[in-house]
């Protein structure tokens, strides 16, 4: 009996198409060069060169509006007080205003009874004592809370606003002035302190309720005002909220 043939068995070679073996496809990852690499560093320099003054600058603004906007908080809480009491409360113990340095006072050490202590004890008047700080001011004996300007308060030691009033207001209201004038300013009782803030000039809220910038005419910064303070410097502050009025 004769057997049927066996097919014939094939078998799986990797061969190529020289009969030799057929290349491996290679995974390896190719890296960046170092000319692309700083390619790429180049291109996002330029973008930060681009973006950050723009961010610089929304964030600069940013804090302007949060200044005039304490500004406006400031000027309605003191037109509640004087519609409620028909006249603005002293700036200090002083008569007629005294010495006009003490524009910025919230607490003098004893009480809240001058300049924005009234203001900030009625929470229904200001109900946030931030809202007496410019978020621009770097002087510490006018930022909220530090070593020498505390809060809250120690007695003895007085706490002061980063923003100054219109000195002579005291019991007075507002309906004896027939023009708009400024009646509450960043500091601007020490070239100092100007610069310490905003530099090139103060923000403003006038007598109808308008908060602007008040670019430096040359006095906010280059004056004779020092410490110890002096009674007679007066005039330069009038020339000071002269210089306030006009740039409305």
């Amino acid at each position: 009996m004769t057997l049927p043939a066996r097919p014939p068995t094939y078998r799986r070679t990797s061969a190529g198409p020289a009969g030799g073996r057929a290349p491996r496809r290679s995974r390896r990852w190719r890296g960046f060069t170092l000319i692309e690499l700083l390619v790429v560093v180049a291109i996002l320099s330029v973008l930060m060169g681009i973006l950050l003054p723009s961010l610089n600058r929304a964030k600069a603004l940013s804090r302007e509006t949060v200044c005039r906007t304490n500004l406006r908080s400031i000027y309605l809480a003191q037109s509640a007080y004087v519609y409620e009491n028909r006249r603005f409360q002293p700036l200090n113990n002083d008569q007629d205003d005294g010495a006009w340095q003490y524009n910025y006072l919230i607490y003098d050490g004893r009480d809240f009874d001058q300049n924005f202590g009234p203001l900030i004890s009625d929470p229904s008047l200001l109900h946030d004592v931030r809202l007496l700080y410019c978020p621009f001011q770097k002087a510490l004996s006018h930022r909220l809370n530090t070593p020498l300007n505390p809060w809250p308060t120690a007695p003895s030691l007085d706490t002061r606003a980063a923003y100054a009033r219109r000195y002579r207001l005291t019991g007075k209201d507002l309906t004896r002035y027939q023009n708009t004038v400024g009646m509450f300013a960043d500091l601007i009782h020490l070239p100092s302190v100007v610069k310490a803030a905003h530099r090139t000039g103060v923000n403003a809220v006038y007598s109808d309720g308008h908060a602007a910038w008040v670019p430096d005419p040359g006095i906010f910064t280059n004056n004779d005002l020092g410490t110890p303070f002096d009674p007679l410097d007066n005039p330069i502050i009038k020339e000071i909220w002269e210089a306030i009025d006009k740039g409305q």
